[in-house]
């Protein structure tokens, strides 16, 4: 109703509160007929004089055009934050805006659909996958194969990693579905390839969003997935495993979990700007042709994806090249696609200290 205006948001470390030192809590004014912008202090840890900490003013008008469907506040941490975020608001539209045939899923549940799942593989029954076997473009991240049962089966059970992702080893599973019954949950989804990224996730990750194309295969609740026409699905994966969207990502999400709700409220690049004609690296070409050559480049040796580039324009990308490098390129040109100066990039890729190092950032940056 418009009747909160100043809301200050505490961290517990300094034990204002005999719990947890990584609690928050906040204090919040209200006043009827209140015709005040929000006034928003953060990451409080002192409650003498807390009314005077610096505030960050903002209006609900631009909080509900940050977030649309929930109207949430995002998660800055400063003005400049909240800036960017306005900003690029108004450049650009909405995910669901953009992709409004859109098919979201979460497909299979482990628990839910227990009297269809067993631990041993069987005929007539299908793989699921989980969302420890993917990372920024590959679905063959980590596998059970090799564990023992007491590991694999235990809470919060840790998946062996792949070593090299790059050769004939792929993810093994832990649990099976009855092919007809992963038939009836995947009826929806009719093409041969699903966009994945892991739903479990945190702002304070290495990386927020790690997304992966795969065939369209039984995915359990630890996995979210989208279909749309091959192209898109390659367009969104590039958008998706940006530093520019993750960053997004990560100023707008509170919690764990990265739902198709916070998917759809993100800005991305409208598909005409991936027309446009650019030269990059030396090559002339469009920025989605650009981008679809590095990501044919990063799924070379995965033998499930031979058939996504067919009838797709691509080059041939230098071998020398490192993955991460590769993936650096691309994060360059989905800025471009989104109107992002190359100063403001590296300021937002710098905020990834836990995957770009400072020599990676002043080389490729």
């Amino acid at each position: 109703n418009k009747e909160l205006y100043h809301i200050y948001m505490f961290v517990n470390r300094k034990k204002i509160f005999n719990i947890d030192s990584r609690e928050e809590f906040s204090v919040i004014y209200l006043k009827k007929g209140n015709k005040e912008n929000l006034r928003l202090a953060l990451n409080l840890d002192n409650y003498e004089e807390f009314c005077s900490n610096e505030k960050i003013e903002l209006s609900y008008d631009v909080l509900n055009r940050l977030n649309p469907d929930t109207g949430m506040f995002p998660n800055i941490r400063n003005k400049e934050e909240l800036l960017f975020l306005i900003s690029i608001y108004e450049k650009q539209h909405v995910f669901g805006t953009v992709y409004p045939e859109c098919r979201f899923g979460r497909l299979v549940h482990l628990t839910n659909h227990s009297d269809s799942i067993k631990k041993n593989e069987e005929d007539g029954y299908r793989p699921i996958y989980e969302g420890k076997f993917i990372e920024i473009y590959t679905g063959k991240y980590a596998t059970f194969s090799g564990m023992k049962e007491k590991d694999k089966y235990k809470n919060k059970a840790t998946a062996r990693s792949i070593d090299d992702i790059d050769g004939e080893e792929y993810p093994e599973a832990r649990y099976y579905i009855k092919k007809e019954v992963w038939d009836k949950l995947s009826k929806n989804f009719d093409d041969d390839y699903i966009v994945a990224w892991r739903s479990l996730t945190s702002a304070t990750n290495r990386r927020t969003m790690l997304a992966t194309i795969l065939p369209l295969v039984p995915t359990c609740q630890s996995i979210q997935i989208l279909q749309l026409p091959k192209a898109d699905m390659l367009r969104v994966l590039a958008i998706f495993n940006s530093v520019v969207f993750d960053y997004i990502v990560r100023l707008k999400m509170a919690g764990l979990d990265l739902t198709q709700t916070i998917v759809k409220q993100i800005p991305v690049p409208d598909a005409e700007n991936f027309g446009k004609e650019i030269c990059f690296m030396g090559k002339n070409g469009t920025i989605e042709k650009h981008i679809n050559s590095r990501i044919k480049s990063l799924y070379l040796f995965d033998k499930r994806l031979k058939d996504i580039f067919n009838g797709i324009e691509t080059y041939n990308i230098e071998e020398l090249k490192t993955r991460k490098q590769i993936v650096a390129e691309i994060d360059k040109l989905v800025a471009v696609a989104y109107d992002i100066d190359m100063v403001t990039l590296k300021k937002i890729v710098l905020t990834f200290e836990k995957y770009y190092t400072k020599e990676e950032v002043e080389n490729w940056f």
